[in-house]
């Protein structure tokens, strides 16, 4: 990877009790092979998700996790200081203990979310694109 383009590959990972800043320099998934890597491992871990913790009504593309959850008590997940859905802090939780990293500002929830570019909402039970997105396209 270019060195001009690498400072835009950092990322922030735990490492013995503190986070560590690393450059990726080799991009974001490192080859063409790393993308079905990446998938099969992220997918293994949902699976140990849905099948070994029993977090049921989970999603997943690519790096991103969505589901829902029916309860609605929120649950304290204490690394963050915030409460989110059960199921929420379950899978948070399934990644601390798996050394997965995570960020505070990606952990939404809501009945109108955007999942991959697209607004989702379940109330209304409609998905849209913004315009700025549409214009993106074409």
């Amino acid at each position: 990877m270019h060195p001009n383009w690498q400072i835009r590959q950092v990322f922030e990972s735990p490492e013995g009790g503190k986070m560590v800043m690393r450059v990726d320099h080799c991009g974001v998934f490192g080859n063409a092979a790393m993308v079905r890597v990446f998938c099969a491992f992220f997918g293994a871990i949902i699976w140990v998700a849905i099948n070994v913790r029993t977090i049921d009504g989970l999603f997943h593309y690519i790096d991103d996790a969505n589901g829902y959850d029916d309860n609605p008590d929120l649950v304290l997940y204490e690394p963050y200081d915030a409460y989110y859905p059960e199921k929420q802090v379950q899978l948070l939780k399934l990644w601390d203990e798996l050394g997965i990293p995570h960020q505070k500002s990606k952990q939404v929830f809501g009945s109108s979310l955007d999942i991959i570019g697209l607004r989702v909402d379940a109330e209304a039970m409609r998905i849209t694109m913004s315009s700025e997105r549409r214009e993106e396209l074409k």
